[in-house]
């Protein structure tokens, strides 16, 4: 377990202990690699692991293992091939993320490499994905509002590849109107709603680019919506999404109408 903590990752003290006690908690009931892939399959197990040569279900696996030897045809299938879990190299971190996330922690990059003891650029793609997914999960949601993104103006101090060179951050937010050619106003219906969601995206990741914005409105509702997002929803939503590659997360940009659930 690691407990780098310092005030680089934006949480307060208070905040801080919240986090470390959950951490602990996790660790305690997941401390190896193994116990957290066993968590991965008996989560997947809802139909049965079918072999990927022969289709038999009768698939041998030990306690532990991402791979079974088929008991007909001999040949091992991954379990997590070709799932949203394809190619990863370590469970823990992923399964701690999922974890925390389904908690309410506004769990930032630096956050997650400090108590997993990973690569922020490793950290950073995790959590990503796993915003993916969740965002993918708005779009059913009924309770869904549509906020232009120029009404999250406060939230935006990060550049990306979409931010015009020598410019401030916001000023990709013309840039992206003038691509569209379009501009949005903001209204003002949802002004505490708006000031709420800001305040989490400033207080936990210090702020965002205006093209990643929708992925932290996406981690703004899964903080808010208790009822939703229980024990294991997520790990669940993850686990019935399909493989997401690097390019679809560098590829994405936040589109001028933003979803946003109060």
């Amino acid at each position: 377990m690691h407990n780098n903590f310092d005030r680089r990752g934006g949480a307060t003290s208070e905040q801080e202990a919240n986090v470390l006690a959950l951490w602990q908690e996790f660790d305690s009931q997941f401390p190896g690699e193994e116990d957290c892939l066993e968590v991965l399959y008996t989560r997947y197990n809802d139909q049965p692991i079918k072999c990927s040569s022969c289709q038999s279900e009768v698939v041998d696996r030990e306690y532990g293992s991402r791979t079974g030897k088929c008991s007909h045809c001999k040949k091992t299938t991954w379990f997590t091939a070709g799932t949203f879990f394809h190619r990863i190299r370590k469970a823990k971190p992923w399964l701690a993320a999922i974890w925390l996330i389904e908690r309410g922690v506004g769990l930032s990059a630096g956050l997650l490499h400090r108590l997993a003891d990973i690569a922020t650029s490793t950290a950073w793609l995790i959590l990503k994905k796993i915003h993916l997914v969740i965002n993918t999960n708005m779009e059913t949601e009924s309770e869904a509002i549509l906020e232009p993104s120029a009404s999250f103006l406060a939230a935006i101090c990060k550049r990306s590849s979409e931010t015009p060179a020598q410019s401030h951050p916001v000023s990709e937010q013309t840039a992206t109107e003038k691509r569209e050619g379009t501009k949005v106003c903001a209204p003002t219906r949802h002004v505490l709603d708006l000031a709420a969601s800001i305040k989490f995206i400033r207080e936990h990741f210090h702020g965002s680019s205006r093209t990643h914005l929708q992925f932290f409105l996406a981690a703004y509702w899964c903080k808010i919506d208790r009822e939703k997002w229980t024990e294991w929803s997520l790990l669940k939503a993850c686990r019935g999404f399909r493989t997401v590659c690097l390019e679809e997360i560098l590829a994405f940009n936040s589109p001028l109408l933003l979803k946003l659930i109060c």
